[in-house]
C-alpha cells in the first residue's frame, strides 16, 4: 500500500518536473547550465524519495 502511494507521489512530480522543463525549454532566457542544475536538483530530490 504505502508503495503504491509512494510511487504515485513520484509520478505527481515528474508530471511537474516535466511541466517546469517545457516551460524552461520554451524560456530562452535560461542557460543551459541552469537547466541542468535544475534537473539535478529534482533527480537528487526523488532519490531521496526512493
Amino acid at each position: 500500500m504505502a508503495k503504491k502511494n509512494k510511487s504515485n507521489i513520484q509520478n505527481k512530480i515528474i508530471k511537474k518536473m516535466t511541466k517546469i522543463l517545457f516551460m524552461v525549454k520554451k524560456n530562452k532566457n535560461y542557460s543551459f547550465k541552469e537547466k541542468m542544475i535544475n534537473f539535478n536538483d529534482v533527480n537528487h530530490f526523488l532519490l531521496k524519495l526512493m
